[in-house]
């Protein structure tokens, strides 16, 4: 074979396996099991008609009732209903008229209408899932120009081979733009030093994905801050570039979240009360229905978090409702091998030792003053997780989901740097 078609071919054949991975992804996109919130996730998509014909009409006004489309502006973060339904409007699906009701029966939401047909779900999946290539490119393109094509490869396997990127992302929900964003920002660390402040483009998209991320508003500003090292000397620059990330932040916020229009300051706080009186709902119902699955204490949030990022099995349904409906398809997706891969204690122990190790090669870089960047990504699980600890007390698996990018971003290091010290110390044993 050629030199240079010998390069040629490896330096292409990263993207030849993407390109085959995402191919399996989206043929078996429609076996993942079908969740109640992705037909909610559907009604509310028709949001997008709304936004291009009566904008206003989406505006919050304190005098009037909550509609249900209303509630659910304040409560959701928008972009995946944005998505839907663009994706909805190109293909020529209708919005989902009837939302799902939880408080009924399978037969019941059924015979109303609110289970979408199979052309909308789909429709609806490939809306958000279509993002899942762009992520894995991102992906290893922050791993192979910083730490090797080793660690790229690692990170890009491991991401796409993980279970619940493979169960949560495929479906019509959050977290397939919020796992998408959070891989940007993590690109944006590593690739936007000379304008830190671009960084709230998609530190804003993330948390209008996903509430939860909004850690990464704290982490996104770490860069501009960063970025200067005398702080008196450019005090007026480091202002500017704060309100300059605070203005993008904030206006994409406001821009795309039409229900804060009329009265911003109220309406926010409105939803913020609303988030609040529907978490507590939800802790109720579970300590009713299930007392033992409830997270009362930090410990057992730790503890569930933990099993939930490494050893839990897939989780297709969040609760018990429905499970005799759904035994079939969540039987039938779990029997393929690669969607149950290492979700067990062995493989749950791999990924957590090397993810540590990892972090440890980012610490110990810290204290060498090297690669800020994973001190930046490090900061950023950190607060992640402390922020599900105090603010999540469900057990719900796919909340873990914004952790996923950095768990396997620490893991690529940690493999593929005790591989490389292997090699080394096997090149100096044959030296001996």
């Amino acid at each position: 074979m050629p030199t240079t078609f010998r390069k040629s071919f490896i330096s292409c054949l990263p993207y030849l396996v993407i390109c085959i991975i995402t191919l399996f992804y989206f043929v078996s996109i429609m076996q993942v099991p079908f969740h109640p919130d992705e037909s909610t996730q559907l009604f509310n998509s028709y949001d997008v008609d709304t936004f291009f014909t009566d904008p206003l009409s989406m505006a919050w006004e304190p005098s009037i009732p909550l509609t249900v489309q209303m509630r659910y502006r304040m409560l959701d973060a928008p972009l995946t209903r944005y998505f839907i339904g663009i994706g909805r409007i190109i293909s020529g699906q209708p919005a989902q008229t009837v939302d799902w009701n939880w408080s009924a029966t399978w037969s019941e939401n059924v015979n109303s209408g609110a289970l979408p047909e199979q052309p909308q779900l789909l429709t609806a999946r490939l809306s958000v899932a279509w993002v899942f290539p762009l992520m894995l490119l991102l992906f290893w393109h922050i791993l192979s120009k910083n730490y090797g094509n080793l660690a790229g490869w690692i990170g890009i396997l491991f991401l796409a081979g993980n279970s619940l990127i493979l169960l949560h992302t495929r479906r019509a929900m959050a977290e397939s733009l919020t796992v998408f964003f959070i891989v940007l920002c993590m690109w944006s660390i590593f690739f936007c030093k000379k304008h830190p402040w671009l960084l709230a483009i998609p530190v804003a998209f993330v948390f209008n994905a996903k509430q939860s991320t909004a850690i990464w508003i704290i982490v996104g500003i770490l860069p501009v801050l960063l970025n200067f090292k005398n702080y008196i000397q450019h005090k007026f620059l480091v202002l500017k570039h704060i309100l300059l990330y605070a203005s993008i932040v904030a206006g994409v916020f406001f821009l795309i979240n039409p229900f804060t229009w009329k009265h911003p300051v109220q309406s926010v706080h409105e939803a913020l009360s609303l988030r609040q009186e529907l978490v507590a709902q939800q802790v109720e119902d579970i300590t009713r229905v299930s007392p033992q699955a409830a997270l009362n204490s930090p410990l057992q949030r730790i503890v569930g978090i933990v099993g939930n990022l490494f050893f839990t099995a897939p989780a297709p349904l969040d609760t018990a409702n429905y499970q005799v409906e759904l035994a079939e398809q969540v039987n039938e997706y779990l029997s393929v091998p690669v969607n149950s891969f290492m979700r067990n204690f062995p493989g749950g122990s791999i990924l957590l030792v090397f993810s540590l190790t990892g972090i440890y090669c980012a610490l110990r870089g810290l204290i060498r003053n090297q690669k800020r960047e994973e001190i930046l990504l490090f900061i950023a699980g950190v607060l992640q997780f402390i922020l599900l600890v105090l603010t999540v007390p469900l057990p719900f698996q796919r909340y873990v989901i914004p952790l996923i990018p950095g768990t396997i971003f620490f893991f690529a290091i940690g493999v593929s740097n005790l591989i490389n010290l292997f090699f080394q110390f096997s090149q100096l044993q044959k030296l001996r």
